[in-house]
């Protein structure tokens, strides 16, 4: 897991706006060999640095402002994960950007979903053999999937995958 100190930004998933970050405090934290007097170029060049890591997690950067009122928030799609960020003045790597379920808290341990999830993929294979559906957990998951698998009753789930072979099933 990562520690919060190495976190860039954490925001939920389909999001159409995040909170700002000023681009002074970015240069303060983050960006500390990047010139304060060009903190738009210095974003800018942040974006264009991570653009292939936020396509990857389907993200949307926006710089908004200019001169030191220069911020910089975020629009977020279907895919929860954390992608490493790095910085524009060093080119090195600087934290990770983490997009989290949008029903779960910063707080909640994230973590122990896909612990359950990883007991149900188990119990599926031993249990169902071949007839099981072949599920995955990766770094990069439709949030939409890991609403449909964690929010569904045990045989409800079982219902639509497994329909044939509990068909004679009475639940």
């Amino acid at each position: 897991m990562t520690s919060p100190g190495n976190v860039f930004f954490e925001m939920p998933c389909l999001i159409e706006k995040s909170q700002s970050l000023s681009g002074f405090l970015l240069s303060k934290k983050w960006f500390k060999g990047a010139d304060r007097r060009y903190l738009a170029e210095s974003l800018q060049k942040f974006v264009e640095y991570n653009k292939e890591l936020f396509d990857f997690l389907e993200v949307t950067p926006r710089i908004e402002g200019s001169g030191k009122s220069v911020s910089l928030n975020f629009r977020s799609d279907r895919f929860i994960g954390a992608i490493p960020l790095r910085a524009p003045d060093t080119g090195k790597q600087i934290g990770d950007f983490v997009v989290r379920p949008r029903y779960t808290s910063a707080n909640d341990q994230f973590s122990e979903y896909v612990e359950i999830v990883k007991l149900l993929v188990k119990w599926t294979e031993i249990a169902f053999g071949s007839a099981k559906r072949h599920m995955h957990v990766n770094s990069k998951v439709p949030i939409n999937y890991w609403l449909w698998f964690i929010g569904e009753p045990v045989f409800g789930l079982l219902k639509g995958p497994f329909q044939e072979p509990f068909a004679h099933w009475n639940y």
